[in-house]
Parts: structure tokens; sequence; C-alpha cells
């Protein structure tokens, strides 16, 4: 009997040693998505952003994989493995859509793309007067095909804050295009938003969407306010 249970060790071993052997993703990629005529990184909502899928190639029927972008604008993926492969963003985005192309991944490589946003948004600023917020910004779209739909305030305690993670928001209708830069205003009423406590810091994010199908908020960096 033990000799029997001795053998089954021993086949188990030998099985984890043959496991062991197989191939584990030791690649991968990084990098932003940057603004190719201002420099600065294209950011994004931490949820329901703009996606890099990727397929890796040698294979009949590769399997789609996604990454997502980080609310600043940067993403990195270190679980890829070695090879070719094709490479694009989606459709529903705050930037014209990359096409697919093709990169070569051994080990950590670093990958930055640059995209043209549909809206830029610069100048932005927040200020307090009693209760009320007002949140101001210039916005330029790049896309002419479209207008600029909506202007919003995003109000969280959590520094990703944007259409999709907040506490409070604010929208306004603007419909209008705005081809030379435009200055806009949002305003956000605290008493309409008794959860907002006097007293705690807050992140407050301007954000424009272009009225393109399928367009995401393009953003400016959140600035952080105490009430």
């Amino acid at each position: 009997m033990k000799a029997r249970f001795l053998l089954a060790g021993l086949v188990l071993t030998c099985l984890s040693c043959t496991l062991d052997n197989y191939e584990y993703p030791d690649s991968g990629l990084y990098g932003s998505i940057i603004d190719d005529e201002t420099g600065e990184l294209v950011q994004q909502d931490i949820f329901m952003g703009t996606v890099i899928y990727f397929t890796e190639q040698g294979y009949a029927n590769p399997a789609l994989q996604s990454m997502v972008i980080k609310n600043n604008g940067e993403y990195r993926n270190t679980m890829m493995f070695r090879g070719s492969y094709e490479v694009y963003t989606s459709i529903e985005s705050n930037f014209e859509p990359v096409e697919p192309f093709i990169i070569n991944i051994d080990g950590l490589r670093k990958y930055d793309f640059r995209v043209t946003p549909f809206i830029r948004i610069s100048n932005a600023r927040v200020n307090r007067t009693g209760r009320k917020i007002k949140a101001a910004c210039t916005v330029q779209q790049v896309s002419t095909d479209s207008n600029v739909k909506t202007l919003g305030l995003f109000v969280s305690t959590q520094p990703t804050v944007g259409k999709y993670l907040n506490d409070a928001l604010v929208e306004i209708n603007v419909g209008t295009k705005c081809l030379n830069p435009t200055d806009l205003t949002v305003e956000l009423n605290l008493e309409e938003f008794p959860d907002l406590k006097e007293g705690k810091t807050y992140y407050f994010r301007i954000g424009a969407l272009s009225g393109r199908g399928g367009a995401k908020y393009n953003y400016a960096p959140a600035i952080k306010l105490q009430l």
C-alpha cells in the first residue's frame, strides 16, 4: 500500500514539473496617449473610457484582448507573451481612432500613441463664491465634422473623477461649433447637492463632449478644492 502512495506521489511530482515548463507572459507594452500637437496627455474616464485592443499574431483565430487607458492618459500591460501583435483603439473614444498596426514585443516595450483629440480644453479653473462653484475653461474643437455638444463639471472625493465616477455632476448644452478658442463656464449650486459636505476636500474636473457619434468626454486635469 505504501508503495502505491509513493508511486502516485512521484507521478504528481513529474506532472507538476511538466506544467512548470510552459511559457509564461514575460513581456509587456506601456506608454501614453499624447496629443500630437500640444504633446499633452489625452486624459480619459477611468471607467467606460477609450480601450486599446490587441491580438497576438500567428494563430488562425487569435483572441481579441484589451487594456484600459488610465485616467491620466497612460497605459500599461506587463502580462503579454513575446511576439507580434495587431494593435488599435476603440471607435468610441475622445480622439480620432488609431487604425490597426503591427508591433513586435520582446520584453517590456514603450509605445506612445500620438493622436488627435476631438476637443482641447485649456485654462481650466474652479472657484467658489458663497454656495456656488463656478468652473471656467477655454475649449477648441479639433474635428470639424461636429460641434461641442456638452460642457460638464464632475465632482468626487477621488482624483479619478469623471462622467462615470462622481459624487455630483452638472452638464449644460453647448451645441455650437468652437473652431476657435472659446471661453465657456458651468456652475454648480451646492444647495442642490447636500451630499457635498463643508470642510471636505473634493476634486473638480471639467469635461467637454463632442457631438460625434460614440464620442467620449475630453477632460482637463482635476482641480483639488476644499469646500
